[in-house]
């Protein structure tokens, strides 16, 4: 397995927006999976854990860790995070 960190940089018009909800949105994932992934520590604001409902806040950072195999990445699957596919 191998995991892949990205970053997102949180800009003034994303204010106020609760994470769960950004993520849904820019990334269409199930909020299920959303869910899943902040409550193992795979998706962090700031280099910390915080709820699905924390309410972003300009120049917040979101770390994106999440795990995949590459018979998954062969086979197409995986989640597409801003134009890479994981």
């Amino acid at each position: 397995m191998a995991s892949v960190p990205n970053k997102i940089l949180i800009s003034s018009q994303q204010d106020d927006v609760r994470l769960d909800n950004f993520l849904s949105k820019e990334f269409l994932l199930p909020k299920n999976l959303i869910y899943k992934e902040i409550r193992k520590g795979n998706i962090k604001v700031n280099k910390k854990k915080k709820k699905y409902s924390y309410r972003l806040k300009s120049n917040d950072e979101i770390s994106i860790c999440l795990l995949y195999t590459s018979d998954a990445a062969d086979e197409g699957l995986g989640v597409d995070l801003g134009g890479r596919r994981i």
